[in-house]
């Protein structure tokens, strides 16, 4: 049976290609080493108030090739992508993002879109930028409208400034706003909430909702409307300006006396090779109050040059203060280590992005927001689903596949099981499919057998495309194959990549173009919006056609240049594929393995996928402990790390 890892690589040599392309802040370094740790992670919200003015050139620079002047997704370079760019532009699109995360992804890049991070803008610009995205979908008109609604219905409570009047909820609060998406919002006040705000579905239409939306994220953000966009100056006039109102603008440190004495504990650790770790946590579900006896847990990780992975080092843990803060003094802290912050509560992870020490820095703020959990899944959407054709097997008759599914969580609510054990989301796979496998988990852990899929129990936090399950399986093929799949949640977009000479039929689908990737070029496909209840279908036919080998002399010049783009992107995006894969065998791989008969050095990466293969199908058929397979799968995967 062909290994796994032949997918899962071309996977990841597909985004790479485009990327290195695309990334112009992604440079690979001199000789191959390893890459430079990105500037320091500001906080998750704005200090100041973002400006949508000082954002305009920054987005006519660095935005508008992909996403077009309006935001529409059309710009020049759109159409070289595999998908087009997100139309961030219109408000369908808009209203379910907040702030932290378009923030995010500009400070982080987007491997999974595509996009580059851009560690070349400060904190300030790159708020600064969102803010202006976010005009390009709200009109003069509208925050008239919604100013109107707010003055003569929510004023009374809320204030008329919104910070709060006889409310808990102050809506010019930048922690508590850039959580918010204009649906979270405007869910609230549809549907009420339990901190005594009332319904007003049967008051206002939608388009006064989102209104009132739009003139709240006022509060926040100095916004332009969507009518002067056009009229704003050009980027090489607007760059001086830009610069000029940014230096008047950098955010300074208020002298309070809670800041000082941060300061003067910070200089009583000031010694070399020593720092102080702080952050505070907030509830990003309501503003309120935090539950009694959270525990923060501090690791540590140092980047392996040789494996170009990250090693833990250690883990601290304290008590989360009254206040919200927590404070790690005296913490050992050389230059290149990253730090990452977590709260578990109910089995649930809540994390900071991670941060690393630059050189002269003796103090990280790692910041982490705590949600609320919810067992309601009906407002989860699928925001891409990549499905991946292997070239078929004829001499077994198989086909394999890959799955992606990219979901998206709209709440400010974590998504959590309704009881222990039970799925958060069920999700349907095509008829017939078999060997149905996980790339971080099996069945009867994380994932649970369906009749017509899968499902999966791990919580869902809020936010877009911040969930991805990649699921592997066999299907039946003799020269044909028909695919029907139940869409059990929205889909936004799917995306169908095939081996050329592979013919794909289908009314859901339009071709996207070609892309090449460990030595085959593929044909891609791309579909419009799929509702809940829709059968997705496809004709497939045919064999890889022999043209379809790369002939591209740079393919592999282009792949290592890729994954050293990758290796940053790891480190602007803060170590998450990494510390992804720890979940699984963390508490095994730490242990020592014992060199028996069975312990077998592979020097094959196919060879050693089959292996896991092997071991995952024997555990699932009951013929090996659980103990004795979790261990032997921890060695097993640690010997793939360094293969691969």
């Amino acid at each position: 049976m062909k290994s796994r890892l032949f997918i899962f690589l071309a996977i990841l040599a597909l985004a790479l290609s485009a990327c290195v392309s695309l990334a112009e802040d992604i440079t690979p370094p001199p000789d191959h080493v390893a890459p430079t740790p990105r500037p320091t992670m500001e906080p998750i919200w704005p200090k100041d108030t973002p400006n949508a003015a000082n954002g305009a050139s920054i987005f006519a620079e660095k935005c508008t090739p992909c996403h077009g002047e309006t935001g529409l997704g059309d710009g020049v370079d759109s159409a070289k992508l595999p998908n087009p760019a997100a139309p961030i532009g219109s408000a369908a699109i808009a209203v379910q993002a907040s702030p932290a995360d378009w923030y995010l992804a500009v400070t982080e890049g987007n491997l999974e879109a595509l996009m580059p991070p851009f560690a070349s803008l400060s904190d300030s610009e790159r708020w600064d930028v969102v803010a202006y995205a976010y005009s390009l979908s709200i009109s003069d008109e509208e925050i008239a409208t919604g100013e109107k609604i707010f003055q003569s219905q929510c004023a009374e409570c809320h204030g008329e400034d919104g910070q709060g009047g006889t409310s808990p909820t102050d809506f010019s609060d930048q922690s508590f706003m850039a959580t918010r998406s204009a649906a979270a919002l405007a869910d609230i006040i549809i549907n009420g909430n339990d901190y005594g705000m009332d319904a007003h579905n049967a008051e206002l239409d939608d388009a006064e909702i989102f209104a009132l939306t739009s003139y709240i994220r006022s509060f926040t953000f100095d916004l332009i409307p969507a009518e002067v966009v056009e009229t704003n100056a050009t980027p090489e006039v607007a760059t001086e300006a830009s610069a000029e109102e940014t230096a008047e603008t950098t955010p300074v440190a208020e002298s309070t006396d809670e800041g000082q004495e941060q300061a003067e504990t910070t200089s009583e650790s000031d010694v070399e090779g020593l720092g102080t770790i702080t952050g505070t946590v907030i509830n990003g579900s309501t503003g309120g109050e935090l539950p009694e006896g959270l525990i923060i847990l501090l690791e540590a990780y140092d980047h392996d040059q040789v494996s170009g992975g990250f090693n833990q080092v250690f883990t601290l843990e304290t008590a989360l203060d009254a206040d919200g803060s927590y404070l790690f003094k005296d913490v050992e802290s050389p230059e290149g280590r990253a730090f990452l912050a977590n709260i578990i509560k109910d089995d649930i992870t809540y994390s900071s992005q991670p941060n690393f020490v630059t050189e002269g820095s003796t103090t990280l703020d790692l910041p982490i927001v705590y949600y609320e959990t919810s067992t309601d899944a009906s407002k989860l959407s699928i925001e891409r689903l990549h499905i991946f054709f292997e070239p078929p097997n004829a001499e077994l008759g198989i086909m394999q596949m890959v799955e992606v599914f990219v979901i998206s969580n709209p709440t400010v609510f974590a998504i959590a099981p309704a009881e222990e054990g039970k799925a958060v989301i069920e999700l349907d796979l095509p008829e017939g499919a078999t060997n149905i496998q996980f790339e971080d988990g099996v069945f009867g852990e994380r994932y649970t057998q369906t009749k017509d899929g899968f499902g999966d129990t791990a919580a869902i936090l809020p936010g877009a495309g911040i969930h991805e399950i990649i699921v592997f399986f066999e299907m039946p093929y003799k020269r044909s194959l028909d695919f029907t799949q139940t869409i059990n949640y929205s889909i936004d977009s799917a995306i169908v990549m095939s081996p050329q000479g592979l013919k794909i039929k289908s009314d859901f689908l339009q071709e996207s173009g070609e892309r090449e990737a460990q030595g085959l070029i593929y044909n891609t496909f791309s579909s419009q919006p799929l509702p809940i209840g829709a059968t997705f279908e496809m004709e497939i036919s045919g064999k890889v056609s022999s043209s379809a080998t790369g002939a591209d002399p740079s393919a592999e010049q282009n792949m290592i240049y890729g994954a050293l783009a990758l290796g940053i992107v790891l480190i602007g995006a803060g170590i998450w594929f990494y510390l992804r894969e720890r979940n699984e065998d963390d508490d095994y791989e730490e242990e020592e393995i014992d060199d028996d008969d069975d312990a077998v050095e592979y020097n094959d990466a196919d060879n050693l996928m089959d292996a896991i293969i092997a071991l995952d199908d024997a555990y699932r058929s009951g013929d090996m402990e659980k103990e004795v397979y979790k261990k032997r799968r921890a060695a097993l995967k640690a010997q793939l790390k360094e293969l691969v």
